[in-house]
């Protein structure tokens, strides 16, 4: 990847970041989403760009939106909360996360589709 477009696309970095935070390896993290190893250090490094559906299961293995993975957002769980019936309507903590644990369902529901 030509190095000015690698230092423009904040991928790589927020996803090594997340993935960090979590306490995730690279392997944990590309058998999650079943990808290589080698697909996850490629796109940690900016050397290759993920494929839409791998970029939904690296957003859904980590539990973030692919919004913050990208860059358009700083709101790691906006995907959650934007749009539709959420509008406006303001949950508790623990509410919020039976709907992360309902997200990551459907999402692994998706995958094995």
């Amino acid at each position: 990847m030509d190095q000015s477009l690698q230092s423009d696309l904040p991928l790589a970095e927020r996803l090594r970041g997340v993935r960090r935070a979590r306490s995730m390896t690279q392997t944990q993290l590309a058998r999650a989403c079943r990808m290589s190893d080698a697909t996850v250090s490629q796109i940690e490094t900016g050397g290759r760009a993920p494929s839409l559906a791998n970029l939904v299961r690296l957003a859904a293995a980590l539990d973030v939106s692919i919004d913050y993975l990208v860059g358009r957002t700083d709101n790691r769980v906006a995907h959650l909360f934007s749009g539709g019936d959420l509008d406006g309507i303001e949950l508790e903590p623990r509410d919020q996360e039976l709907l992360r644990v309902i997200a990551r369902r459907l999402a692994r529901r998706g995958r094995d589709a």
